[in-house]
């Protein structure tokens, strides 16, 4: 797992993506230099762009092989589904306490049923096929409010 080039700055976060009322995804995500990143919640265009210049230019990308990248777009693209994120737990944390919310998310989400697309930490290893229709045994009413990702088809 990459660290960052200043760990200890206050700068982290932990959230999640989820669909169908579904938690599918926990990351760690990083504020830029005292600047809000948009990577959590621009994640949805970021692999929309990658997929399209995969396609059109012939630009293979590595992120588009990482399982939550895969469920992203299949969940967006071939199903239709409304796919929400939020953040968890304490904000402006130090990159290791960040990364130790993360697990414990996880944990927590896999004590709870949840097929998780989640690479590190994740015992379960669930495929996208398995992540995917798990998803999409869910409540199409979201329980949870959370802020849409944005896709480009």
């Amino acid at each position: 797992m990459p660290v960052t080039a200043n760990p200890d700055a206050r700068e982290f976060y932990t959230y999640r993506y989820f669909a169908n009322s579904r938690t599918f995804y926990v990351g760690k995500g990083h504020w830029v230099s005292g600047q809000k990143t948009q990577r959590v919640s621009d994640r949805g265009l970021w692999a929309s762009r990658k997929r399209i210049n995969q396609i059109e230019r012939g630009i293979d990308h590595p992120g588009l092989k990482k399982k939550e990248i895969q469920v992203l777009l299949l969940l967006h693209l071939k199903y239709k589904v409304e796919i929400r994120w939020e953040f968890l737990g304490k904000r402006d944390i130090k990159e290791f306490e960040a990364l130790v919310q993360e697990a414990e998310y996880i944990k927590r989400f896999l004590d709870e049923g949840c097929f998780l697309a989640n690479h590190d930490m994740n015992p379960e290893q669930h495929t996208v096929d398995q992540v995917i229709a798990w998803v999409l045994s869910g409540d199409t009413t979201p329980s949870h409010v959370g802020d849409v990702l944005e896709f480009r088809d």
